[in-house]
C-alpha cells in the first residue's frame, strides 16, 4: 500500500471562485484618468493622443484641440479628419489603468487605478466578473447625455451579467459624473447600485486649481507632475474649451466657511506711464500658496466688502481709483507681498471691486464677486487665439460654456441619493490647496489683465489634497455613513495609499476582515461641536477643551502609524455608542473625557452633514 510520505508535495486545493462572493465594483476615474484615441473618420487608422509620453505636444494640438458647440453642448475636436473615442477593452479597466501602457516600467504620473486594481485582484477581484471600469471623454460635460446613458448601459450591463446591484467607487470628478447620473436618473441609479465610495470628489469645485487652469493652464499640469511633455500653453488651449473643466469652477452659492474665492491681480495702475512688456517667455510652474489663513482662505467678510458691494475705505484718495472701471479684483489680505506695502491703501470701485495702492504706480485689484470675476476672465483671455491648418480659431473665456455649467450646479443642487444606497466619502487633509489666485507682484506687476496668460499663479491656499479644499470634498449634500480624512494625503495620492485600501476594504464589505485595520478606531480629529446637551441630561462642564482627538489605532499597513499608540487611550477613556446632538441631529458617537479631565467633546461615527459644525470622521 503507497500512502503519503513528508517528502512529497502536499496536494493543493481546489481553486475557489472567489468572483461569486463580491458584490460587482465599477471604478470611474476624474478629468485626465481615461485614454483617448484619435479614430481616423475612416476607421483605418487609431492612435493614443491621452496619454503618450512620444511627440505628445504635436500629437495634441492636432488631434485634441476642439471647440465647443452650444447647441450640442459638446465640444468638438478641430481636427475634421478624426474623431475621439475611449477604449473599452478589459471591460472598461484599460482605459484608466496605466494611461501610456507603452512605458516599460509603471511610472505613477501614468498610473490612475492601477495600484488600487492590483490590490482588488489581490482581494479576489476578477475582471470582467466583479471588477470592472468606466473611461469618459473627459472633456465633456459631467451631464452629457451620451456620456450618462453610456454609464447606465455599462451599470445595467454589469447586473445582468453578475445578478448584483454595483458598488461604484469613483475619484475624483468622476464623482460630479456620477452625482449627474443620481440627480437625473434616480430610478436607475436606485435600482442598480448599492455603494458609491467618492475619493477626493470637488462637489464645490476646486477654487485655486481650475482658476488657474482656464487662465494659464499651468495648474492642470502640475496635477500630472509636468512629465507628460507637453506645454502649458497647448494645455490651456484645451483647457478653455472643455465645459467639464468650467464645470469644477467654484461654486459661488456655496456658504465657504471664510470668503468666497477672489481673484487678485497685482498691476501698474492705469495711466501710469512706468509700463514694461509683458513677459512672454514664463512656462514654469511657479504657483505655490503665499501663506494666508488656512482655514478662512484670507480677511473675514467685513474687511472684504460686503455681498452688496455698499462699504468703502475712506482712507483712499479719490483720485487714486481713477480709470479702473474696467478692473476686476478679489478681497483677502493673505498675501505676505502686500503686506509689505507701507500705507497700502485701499479703494472701493462698485459691485465688491477693491483696489488698494502697494506702491508708487502699483495697485492690487481684488475680484470679489462671480460677476466681477468673470469679467475679469473675459479680459484677460480676449485675445486668446490659435492657428490650426492655416485658420485663426478664436479661444476667448467661453460665456456659453459658463452658462452651461450654472445649469449643471442647478442640477447637481437638487441630487438625492436613494435610501438603499450607502454612501462614503474618503478625502485628503493637511495639504495646502489653492483657494485665491493671485497674478503679478509688487516687484514685477503686470500692464493688464491679458499679461495674466504669461504669468505665474500664487496662492492663498486652505487645507485639502493639494488640489480640492476640505470643504468642497465634505459638501456633497447627501447622509453619509463615513467621511473618512487622510491626512497629508495628495490628490492622486489617495488611490495608491494602503490606508485607503484598507478603508475601501472595510466599505465594500469584502470577504475576510483586514486583521491590521479597525475603521472604528481609525484617527479622528474632530473640531468642538456647539455647546449642547448629551442625551440623558449631562451637560458640558467647560468650554475651555478646543478639540478632542478620538482613535484607538490608525491602520497599521504600510507603517502609516505607531502600532499601539492610542490618542483615545491618552486622552482618558472614551464611551462608544453614546446618542448624543450635534447640529441638531441625534447621532451614535464617542464621547471622551478631555486632555485636563474638565469636559467632555462628542464625536459621530456616522453620520453628519456638511456644516459649520460638521465633524471629519
Amino acid at each position: 500500500m503507497v500512502g503519503w510520505r513528508p517528502w512529497w508535495p502536499k496536494p493543493r486545493p481546489k481553486p475557489h471562485d472567489t468572483a461569486a462572493e463580491f458584490n460587482p465594483v465599477l471604478l470611474i476615474p476624474g478629468i485626465g484618468g481615461s485614454i483617448l484615441n484619435a479614430i481616423s473618420n475612416d476607421g483605418k487608422k487609431k492612435e493614443r493622443i491621452w496619454v503618450r509620453l512620444y511627440n505628445a505636444d504635436q500629437e495634441f494640438r492636432t488631434k485634441l484641440w476642439s471647440k465647443y458647440n452650444p447647441e450640442t453642448g459638446k465640444t468638438e475636436s478641430l481636427d475634421r479628419e478624426s474623431h475621439i473615442e475611449v477604449p473599452d477593452d478589459n471591460h472598461g479597466l484599460y482605459s484608466c489603468d496605466i494611461l501610456d501602457p507603452d512605458v516599460s516600467v509603471p511610472v505613477d504620473v501614468v498610473c490612475y487605478y492601477h495600484h488600487m486594481v492590483v490590490e482588488m485582484r489581490q482581494w479576489g477581484f476578477k475582471d470582467g466578473e466583479s471588477l470592472f471600469g468606466f473611461g469618459y471623454d473627459f472633456r465633456q460635460s459631467n451631464r452629457l447625455p451620451e456620456t450618462l446613458e453610456r454609464l447606465r448601459a455599462r451599470l445595467e450591463a454589469i447586473v445582468a451579467a453578475t445578478g448584483r446591484r454595483v458598488d461604484v467607487v469613483t475619484h475624483s470628478m468622476g464623482g460630479l459624473l456620477f452625482k449627474s447620473l443620481a440627480a437625473l436618473h434616480p430610478a436607475d441609479v436606485k435600482r442598480l447600485v448599492r455603494k458609491w465610495v467618492a475619493i477626493a470628489a470637488p462637489f464645490r469645485g476646486a477654487p485655486g486649481f481650475i482658476m488657474d487652469t482656464l487662465l494659464t493652464g499651468v495648474e492642470f499640469l502640475k496635477g500630472w507632475q509636468k512629465s507628460l511633455f507637453i506645454s502649458k500653453w497647448t494645455m490651456h488651449q484645451l483647457m478653455v474649451e472643455c465645459p467639464s473643466v468650467y464645470e469644477l469652477m467654484a461654486d459661488y452659492d456655496f456658504h465657504w466657511g471664510g470668503n468666497k474665492p477672489e481673484l487678485r491681480v497685482v498691476r501698474r495702475r492705469p495711466g501710469d506711464n512706468k509700463v514694461q512688456g509683458a513677459q512672454e517667455g514664463r512656462d514654469g510652474g511657479g504657483a505655490a500658496c503665499g501663506g494666508g489663513d488656512a482655514e478662512g482662505g484670507g480677511e473675514s467678510e467685513s474687511e472684504s466688502g460686503s455681498e452688496s458691494g455698499s462699504s468703502s475705505d475712506s482712507a483712499s484718495s479719490s483720485g487714486e481709483a481713477s480709470s479702473v472701471a474696467d478692473t476686476l479684483s478679489l478681497s483677502g489680505g493673505g498675501s505676505p507681498e502686500r503686506a509689505a506695502g507701507e500705507g497700502a491703501k485701499e479703494t472701493l470701485l462698485g459691485g465688491g471691486v477693491k483696489e488698494g495702492l502697494l506702491g508708487e504706480g502699483v495697485v492690487e485689484q481684488r475680484f470679489t464677486h462671480l460677476p466681477d470675476i468673470l469679467d475679469a476672465m473675459d479680459r484677460a483671455l480676449q485675445d486668446n487665439k490659435i492657428e490650426v491648418n492655416g485658420r485663426t480659431v478664436p479661444l476667448p473665456f467661453n460665456r456659453d460654456i459658463v452658462r452651461w455649467a450654472d445649469e449643471t450646479r442647478r442640477i447637481w443642487a437638487k441630487a438625492r441619493l436613494p435610501p438603499s444606497v450607502d454612501f462614503y466619502t474618503i478625502y485628503g487633509t493637511g495639504l495646502d490647496t489653492p483657494f485665491h489666485s493671485q497674478y503679478g507682484s509688487p516687484k514685477d506687476p503686470l500692464n493688464d489683465l491679458p499679461d495674466i496668460l504669461h504669468s505665474d499663479a500664487t496662492f492663498d491656499c486652505v487645507h485639502g489634497d493639494g488640489t480640492v479644499p476640505i470643504e468642497s470634498a465634505l459638501a456633497d449634500g447627501f447622509p453619509a455613513r463615513f467621511r473618512v480624512g487622510v491626512p497629508g494625503a495628495e490628490h492622486r495620492e489617495l488611490l495608491r495609499l494602503p490606508r485607503v485600501f484598507s478603508l475601501l476594504h472595510f466599505f465594500l464589505e469584502v470577504k475576510g476582515k483586514d486583521p491590521l485595520y479597525d475603521p472604528l478606531s481609525d484617527f479622528v480629529i474632530v473640531p468642538r461641536p456647539p455647546k449642547g446637551v448629551l442625551e440623558g441630561g449631562g451637560e458640558e462642564e467647560e468650554e475651555e477643551e478646543d478639540e478632542c482627538q478620538v482613535g484607538l489605532m490608525q491602520g497599521k499597513r504600510g507603517g502609516d502609524a505607531e502600532e499601539g499608540r492610542g490618542v483615545g487611550d491618552e486622552k482618558g477613556g472614551c464611551t462608544v455608542g453614546v446618542r448624543v446632538e450635534v447640529a441638531g441631529q441625534a447621532v451614535q458617537a464617542v464621547v471622551c473625557e478631555s486632555e485636563a479631565g474638565k469636559g467632555t467633546v462628542r464625536v459621530s461615527l456616522t453620520s453628519i452633514s456638511p456644516s459649520p459644525d460638521r465633524a471629519e470622521v
